[in-house]
């Protein structure tokens, strides 16, 4: 007995076979167990009727034809039986070798069908893939019309091994690309799917209608999974075989509902980058109205109409022509883009939460952060852990009351919250206060505290209210040097004037000592005036430079130009003032979304309002968002890792310094007038005394000098020239080597 057999390089691709041109060849091999032409010596000299014998003394063909359709069919017969393998098949020794190289071509497809028979049933039910689980349904349909083929043509009783082959052979192609299929099901669905149309578009006629034909079926999943994605942003992808993918672990929805571009298919509607983003944004967006915004009567209509054209005048999107297709998502797109964009900015009144965030928060409602400091002054000097919740709300209340936030609608004032930060801030009021805006019951709260944004406003507020706070300690303490210059110095002030005519117009005039004493007094108090100026200048200019150049140009170019198509009707000047509002949407636009569409020839145009707004996507929203933030929180003077190319230290560094300085000269100059009035007391009471008894007053005046004397040179030398200045000047040579900084070097 011989047999017909696997062959040992297994089934040939389809690529193969077609780069080989060995389509029409046989994956098995049969032995060669009737021809003795291999062990004997043509040249022996032998009857012709014994050489042609072997071809011959065969088995009757009939006999053959008879059994023949049972191996066909993966059935063991009386003539052929089936190894245990399954991968060869058992061949009588008396049938000649003409036959059994026939043989060997007919019963291949006998083989195939055996092993994917096997496959089909050993896999029902476990695939875990709708799309593999409809190739093997679609497997089993071909297997099933490759049965009814062979009995209906043994039926008829063919008569002879030729004509049974001529009849198998398209069915033998069609079983050797099934099986070759059957081993690319290691991939994942929509891989499994892109090779199947990929093979679709074969040059063969037999395999791209076979393929073509499988694919439609096999598909028919992924466009259940597109249709409720785009109709209800419904995910129904348990295998993970889509392009859009929910990360069950994200908190986030930006980052629970994934886009995965790798994974864009390119089988229907010559699928590309643009359309599988605007696909992905249909569904996100209406995720978002539904679950944060409860637009559950726009989602309804919505769901209904698009449900209605794809399944009522269609038979589902697979049914549709590519151009229709396209037709239809860009249909969509527009119109769920257009109602998000309406529901967050006229709703949810997105952008004016975002100019209120920089008006509060950036600090660029000068009035309102003034007032706070006047009203809270005694509070926020006091010690942190004394503070209330009380006394910092009346704080907030009155200062509102008393600046232009009065005005503002009450939904945004009650917004506001005055709280403390954890007391490991600071020991005093000022170290701990802050400002908050909660906006956390509205659905822009997942687009602007994406990343923890709202955390960055307050990271930006703590540090301009430490600026406010110096730049008020400053002009605090210039208040009370003009007090003591008004009250306390006023007589010396008047000596000092004439004493400097006197010197003007004689310059070798000798003064005394007490003269001599009051010239350097009024000196040294000018002088500390003029430092005072110095430190004045540097963070006005700084607060000038963050609130216009940074908070407001951004806010200009990275929000205003952004989510406004012009300037009309909402101008920059109204925007900054707080005065702008949304444009007045048509009405005629609005009254168009009561209309009722029921048939549809084509993808029903998308209902839209008009309005001034950019549409943007959710992920646009969040990057604008995020892009000004950056700009304006990790600008280069405040990024701990942008480092000045002459210091070798960070500008935020550099600023934190001169802060240092500023309140070391605060305390210092606070010093000097305690001791200027402790001075001029101590003369005024000298003026009234007989000469005799002034001399008791001289240790005191004396010790009263040396202490001027050390505070001035403390300020004045070690201040102010070997710290401040040598500091400013590096400072400087730092912004002038830096092309976005070299601007403001110029206001130093």
């Amino acid at each position: 007995m011989a047999s017909v057999g696997h062959n040992s390089r297994g089934y040939h691709n389809i690529e193969e076979q077609r780069v080989h041109h060995d389509l029409q060849s046989s994956p098995y091999h049969v032995s060669n167990h009737t021809s003795k032409i291999g062990s004997k010596n043509f040249t022996t000299a032998l009857p012709l009727n014994e050489l042609i014998s072997p071809y011959y003394e065969t088995l009757p063909e009939e006999t053959i034809l008879t059994y023949l359709s049972y191996s066909l069919l993966g059935l063991d017969s009386k003539l052929l039986s089936f190894l245990r393998d399954g991968n060869s098949i058992e061949l009588p020794a008396n049938i000649n070798s003409s036959y059994s190289g026939l043989l060997h071509n007919i019963i291949e497809a006998g083989l195939i069908y055996k092993k994917l028979k096997s496959f089909v049933n050993s896999n029902k039910g476990k695939l875990d893939s709708p799309i593999k689980t409809a190739f093997l349904r679609s497997l089993e349909s071909e297997l099933n019309v490759y049965v009814n083929h062979i009995n209906e043509y043994f039926n008829t009783e063919p008569t002879s091994l030729i004509a049974v082959y001529n009849a198998l052979f398209p069915f033998i192609l069609k079983l050797r690309l099934l099986y070759s299929l059957t081993n690319e099901l290691n991939l994942s669905g929509y891989e499994f799917l892109s090779k199947v149309y990929h093979l679709s578009k074969f040059g063969d006629i037999r395999i791209k209608d076979l393929t073509h034909n499988i694919f439609m079926r096999i598909a028919a999943p992924y466009y259940e999974i597109l249709e409720h994605w785009i109709v209800k942003g419904e995910l129904i992808d348990n295998s993970d075989e889509f392009f859009i993918a929910f990360n069950t672990e994200a908190q986030h929805i930006n980052d629970i509902i994934e886009y995965l571009p790798q994974r864009i298919p390119d089988f229907f509607v010559s699928m590309n980058k643009t359309m599988a983003y605007k696909i992905y944004q249909i569904g996100k967006m209406l995720i978002f109205l539904l679950k944060y915004c409860k637009e559950l009567k726009w989602i309804s209509d919505y769901s209904m109409k698009y449900s209605t054209y794809i399944f009522q005048n269609n038979q589902g999107i697979q049914s549709m022509q590519s151009n229709v297709i396209i037709d239809l998502i860009n249909f969509q797109y527009e119109e769920v883009l257009n109602y998000f964009t309406i529901v967050l900015q006229e709703k949810n009144n997105m952008f004016h939460h975002l100019k209120n965030f920089k008006k509060f928060l950036l600090m660029n409602s000068n009035d309102f952060i003034e007032s706070i400091i006047e009203r809270g002054i005694v509070l926020f000097n006091e010690p942190a852990n004394g503070l209330t919740s009380n006394q910092l709300a009346k704080v907030l209340i009155e200062s509102i009351n008393n600046s232009s936030v009065k005005s503002y609608r009450s939904d945004y004032k009650n917004r506001l919250d005055a709280r403390i930060l954890d007391l490991s801030h600071g020991n005093i009021g000022w170290e701990v206060f802050t400002l908050e805006y909660k906006i956390s019951d509205l659905p822009i709260y997942h687009i602007l505290n994406y990343n923890n944004g709202t955390l960055e406003y307050l990271k930006m507020f703590n540090f301009l209210w430490k600026l406010r706070h110096f730049s008020y300690l400053l002009n605090l303490n210039f208040i009370e040097c003009c007090n003591v210059k008004k009250n306390d110095l006023r007589r010396i002030l008047s000596r000092y004037i004439k004493l400097k005519k006197q010197l003007k117009s004689n310059s070798s005039l000798r003064l005394g000592i007490r003269d001599n004493k009051i010239i350097w007094l009024m000196k040294s108090f000018n002088t500390i005036c003029l430092i005072r100026h110095q430190l004045i200048k540097f963070i006005s200019t700084l607060v000038k430079y963050l609130s216009f150049d940074i908070i407001e140009n951004n806010f200009d170019q990275l929000i205003v130009r952004k989510l406004f198509k012009s300037s009309s009707p909402v101008s920059h000047s109204t925007l900054s003032n707080g005065m702008g509002v949304l444009p007045i949407l048509n009405e005629s636009f609005t009254s168009a979304l009561k209309k009722d569409e029921n048939h549809f020839s084509r993808p029903p145009k998308s209902k839209t309002i008009t309005h001034n707004m950019n549409e943007l996507t959710f992920d646009e929203l969040i990057n604008m968002h995020t892009v000004y933030l950056q700009k304006v929180t990790h600008f280069k003077i405040l990024s701990d890792t942008e480092i000045g190319k002459h210091s070798g230290t960070s500008y935020i560094k550099q600023i934190y310094q001169f802060l240092e300085i500023c309140f070391a000269f605060i305390k210092s100059s606070e010093e000097y007038n305690s001791l200027i009035v402790n001075y001029i007391s101590i003369l005024n009471v000298e003026e009234n005394l007989r000469s005799e008894d002034m001399n008791q007053f001289d240790d005191d005046l004396e010790e009263l000098e040396n202490k001027l004397k050390v505070i001035v040179n403390k300020i004045y030398k070690d201040l102010y020239m070997t710290n401040y200045k040598s500091m400013l000047y590096m400072f400087i040579k730092d912004l002038r080597s830096d092309i976005e900084l070299k601007d403001l070097s110029r206001f130093f």
